[in-house]
């Protein structure tokens, strides 16, 4: 564990990462070895996050969307908007007559963070609250990319952003969840959950669209 922290910690450094004070046992990146966690905190997430993007970046646009496949249920963390121009989006694959669930839930506490002296002793830091960066919001997307079937923007700043039952109406295939933040320049760390399950529509020839000009050659 200890061993693993250190190289963790120069890893950081190569990153870019500088020491994080106070010393208080909750960062990777604190100017002494800790055996107290194992491997990157929170704070260290965040500080690579905003440098360098998520796990899943550069998924910018429906182009080049991270793909989350095939699922029944699935819930991805510390994801990040990093910075103010920053959109992220996720693609998943349903069968015909589905529908969608998606909640995105902001990630952070408060906590101290600040920079280390000159001279290698550490500052007391300055209470930062990381769950209050960004206010999220977010859109699920048909199949093309760019139909809006449903937004998410409601709720304030750290506070999370729901959508129940989204039907699905082109059908079986490829769906997109698009999450943005607003125009603070730092990275806001959050949590993805989408669970498929089946619409309430109908479900048919003619009907999945949701176009109803299909109907004529059914019910004239």
């Amino acid at each position: 564990l200890g061993l693993r922290n250190v190289v963790a910690h120069e890893h950081g450094h190569g990153l870019g990462l500088s020491h994080s004070c106070p010393v208080d046992q909750t960062k990777l990146m604190e100017p002494y070895l800790t055996s107290a966690f194992d491997g990157p905190q929170h704070d260290d997430i965040l500080a690579t996050n905003r440098s360098y993007g998520d796990r899943f970046e550069h998924d910018d646009t429906f182009v080049t969307a991270a793909s989350l496949g095939s699922f029944g249920s699935i819930t991805e963390a510390n994801l990040s908007v990093d910075n103010n121009s920053d959109t992220d989006v996720y693609s998943f694959v349903v069968d015909a007559g589905s529908a969608v669930d998606v909640s995105l839930t902001p990630i952070g506490t408060t906590y101290l963070s600040g920079p280390q002296n000159t001279n290698g002793s550490c500052t007391s830091g300055t209470s930062y609250n990381s769950l209050t960066i960004q206010d999220l919001e977010m859109r699920v997307l048909d199949v093309n990319g760019t139909t809006e079937l449903a937004a998410a923007d409601v709720n304030g700043v750290g506070q999370p952003e729901s959508l129940d039952g989204v039907d699905l109406w082109s059908g079986a295939g490829t769906y997109f969840v698009e999450v943005s933040g607003d125009s603070t320049d730092e990275a806001q760390l959050y949590q993805l959950s989408l669970t498929i399950s089946s619409s309430t529509q109908i479900f048919a020839d003619g009907f999945q669209s949701g176009n109803t000009t299909a109907w004529g050659g059914i019910a004239p």
